[in-house]
C-alpha cells in the first residue's frame, strides 16, 4: 500500500514538472553576429511547429535526420535542427532576429525571448563645463557611446581604483596640486558587452574643447565679415551708379522733308506727295553745369511763352 501512495505521488510530482517547463518562458541575451540554440523541454514524439512572434515559421518532423518544412523561405540560410530536430539554432543574429520563439509539440509550448543588441563601442568623454576661479576649477563631463541599437546602456566613474559616481555625467572639483591627478575612467555596459576609457587629466580634455570652440567662433566671425563686406561694396557701387547717372533722353519728331541721308551713294528717298509721315529721333541731352550769367538769364526769361520740345530741322 504504502508502494503504490509513493508510486503515485512520484507520477504527480514527474507530471506537475513537466507541466511547469512546458509553461516555462526563457529570456535568452546574445550579441549581434552571435549564435543561440533553444532547447525545448516538451515531449517530443513525432514533431512540431515553430513560431515566430506567433506566426508559424517551420515545421519539424523528428527523427535522423530530421525533415524540416520552412513556411518561410527567409529563415532557410541560418536556420539548423540537431538532435533529431528537437533543438532550434540560429547563426549569424541580427537586431531583427529579437522577438520570442515557441515550439508546440504534442500539445504543449515551449517560449522563448530573444534579445539581441550590438556590442559597445569605445564611450567618449566630452567637456561640457568648465569653471576656473582663483586655485580651483570645476569641470562638467559627459560619457557617451556613439550609435544605436545597444539596449540600456548604464555608465560608471571611478578615480583610480575607486568608484565615485554612476551615470553618464560627473561633476569634479580640481585643486592645484604637486602630485599628478589621478586617471579618470568612464565605464560603458550593456548586456552583451563593456568597454571603458581613461582620461589623464579633466583639464587637459577641457583645453582641448575650449580651444576647438575658439576655432569654430573664429571661423564663423570671419565668414561673417567676408560676407558684410560684400553686402556694403554692392550698397555703395550701386550708389554711384545712381548718382552719376545724369543724362536723359529728348524725343524730337522730324517731318517729311526734314529727314537727313547720312549714308552714302544712297539716293534720298523722296516721300509721295499728299502723304505726310513722320518719324522719331533720339537724342542724348547731357546736362552741363550752368556759369552765374547763364543762371540769371535763365530767371529773366521766366514769364515768356514756352518752346515745345519737339524742334524741326530745315
Amino acid at each position: 500500500m504504502d508502494v503504490f501512495w509513493f508510486l503515485l505521488l512520484t507520477l504527480l510530482f514527474l507530471l506537475r514538472l513537466q507541466d511547469a517547463h512546458a509553461n516555462e518562458v526563457i529570456v535568452v541575451t546574445r550579441a549581434v553576429g552571435s549564435s543561440v540554440t533553444f532547447y525545448p523541454r516538451i515531449p517530443h514524439k513525432d514533431g512540431g511547429v515553430w513560431s515566430f512572434n506567433n506566426d508559424p515559421i517551420i515545421s519539424v518532423s523528428y527523427g535522423d535526420p530530421p525533415s524540416i518544412t520552412f513556411l518561410d523561405a527567409k529563415y532557410r540560410a541560418r536556420f539548423t535542427f540537431r538532435e533529431n530536430g528537437t533543438a532550434l539554432t540560429i547563426s549569424q543574429l541580427c537586431l531583427e532576429d529579437t522577438g520570442t520563439y515557441s515550439e508546440k509539440a504534442s500539445g504543449v509550448r515551449a517560449t522563448f525571448i530573444l534579445q539581441v543588441y550590438r556590442e559597445l563601442p569605445e564611450p567618449a568623454v566630452s567637456c561640457e563645463v568648465q569653471n576656473c576661479s582663483g586655485s580651483r576649477c570645476h569641470y562638467a563631463l559627459h560619457c557617451a557611446t556613439p550609435g544605436s541599437g545597444f539596449g540600456n546602456v548604464s555608465y560608471t566613474w571611478s578615480v583610480g581604483h575607486q568608484l565615485w559616481q554612476e551615470g553618464p555625467e560627473v561633476l569634479l572639483d580640481e585643486f592645484p596640486s604637486d602630485e599628478p591627478p589621478q586617471p579618470l575612467t568612464c565605464r560603458a555596459e550593456n548586456p552583451v558587452s563593456s568597454r571603458n576609457v581613461t582620461l589623464a587629466s579633466p583639464a587637459e580634455l577641457c583645453a582641448g574643447s575650449q580651444s576647438s570652440s575658439w576655432v569654430g567662433i573664429t571661423a564663423a566671425a570671419l565668414v561673417g565679415a567676408a560676407v558684410l563686406s560684400v553686402v556694403l561694396f554692392y550698397i555703395i557701387y550701386c550708389k554711384c551708379k545712381e548718382a552719376g547717372a545724369e543724362d536723359m533722353t529728348v524725343y524730337a519728331k522730324v517731318g517729311p522733308y526734314q529727314q537727313i541721308n547720312t549714308t552714302n551713294n544712297v539716293p534720298k528717298t523722296v516721300p509721295t506727295k499728299g502723304v505726310e509721315t513722320s518719324k522719331t529721333i533720339y537724342f542724348t541731352v547731357q546736362a552741363v553745369a550752368q556759369t552765374d550769367d547763364e543762371k540769371m538769364g535763365n530767371v529773366m526769361l521766366e514769364g515768356q511763352e514756352q518752346k515745345s520740345i519737339y524742334s524741326s530741322i530745315n
